[in-house]
């Protein structure tokens, strides 16, 4: 089960751009293409993938020949970004577990030894009495980033977990292994070969019926190896709000970026 963004392209490398309309345009050039493909990245990148022997005339008039639709693209994404900001682990900044928004918040603890806990609607980071310094919650910390991300897969290891075998008891049926893994482009995936079923540890920040969904999502995949009626007929027996479930994903994609360390929305694409 793929993470879907809202804006997409695929991710290419290349070193060449080119200007137009007062913007950048990345340019990836490719023996094996035969045509083009143009895309927009969620952080407002124009990427246009060419044949190699392609000149700047027949660039520039492609481009020229998509520019409303490229428009249209480009206001998407800004209002996307409008959206989020950077992690940068100052606090005030919000996060979600288990769907519910928390802001993060700096104390100086009494000890050497760092902890972070939920009180009400925050998330206190107790910070070692010898790091501390006066103004220490105003200033971004990216370097107890992972701290935080320990934080959080221990509390996935918790709650995940059980709750993800309680599925299986409820259902009938499971694999025989399951494994947590911080992943980039998947929730989910399931192997039927050898009966393994995987999970993506940011789903701690999901509802837990949005997790929920994603779990029955790969065990109906042990039935079903594709995503046509049967499959979806399985997958609303036993989760019958999963398209709610399927947008509060699509819609809140970008919310999880304070896992990754370079954030798509935010970061240039080379």
């Amino acid at each position: 089960m793929k993470i879907k963004q809202r804006v997409t392209c695929a991710m290419h490398h290349s070193a060449e751009s080119i200007e137009w309309k007062n913007r950048g345009v990345l340019l990836v050039r490719s023996p094996r293409m035969r045509a083009y493909k143009l895309a927009v990245h969620p952080n407002s990148t124009i990427q246009l993938k060419i044949p190699t022997g392609w000149k700047r005339e027949q660039i520039l008039r492609t481009l020229l020949e998509h520019e409303v639709w490229l428009e249209q693209c480009l206001q998407r994404a800004v209002q996307l970004q409008s959206r989020f900001t950077p992690y940068v682990m100052k606090e005030g900044e919000t996060f979600l577990l288990l769907g519910q928004t928390y802001k993060l918040k700096y104390e100086k603890a009494e000890s050497d030894v760092s902890e972070i806990t939920v009180r009400g609607e925050d998330l206190i980071f107790s910070v070692p009495k010898s790091s501390w310094f006066p103004g220490f919650e105003i200033y971004p910390h990216p370097k107890l980033k992972k701290s935080l991300l320990s934080f959080y897969e221990k509390k996935a290891q918790l709650i995940l977990v059980p709750l993800f075998w309680r599925v299986v008891e409820r259902i009938g049926y499971g694999p025989k292994k399951l494994i947590l893994r911080n992943q980039k482009t998947l929730w989910g995936s399931c192997s039927r070969h050898n009966s393994t079923i995987q999970f993506n540890k940011k789903l701690i920040a999901a509802p837990l019926s949005v997790t929920e969904y994603v779990m029955i999502h790969e065990l109906a995949h042990l039935k079903y190896a594709n995503h046509g009626l049967q499959f979806w007929n399985e997958v609303q027996v036993h989760c019958p709000t999963f398209r709610h479930s399927k947008s509060w994903l699509a819609k809140n994609h970008y919310a999880f970026s304070f896992f990754e360390n370079s954030q798509d929305l935010f970061a240039t694409v080379l």
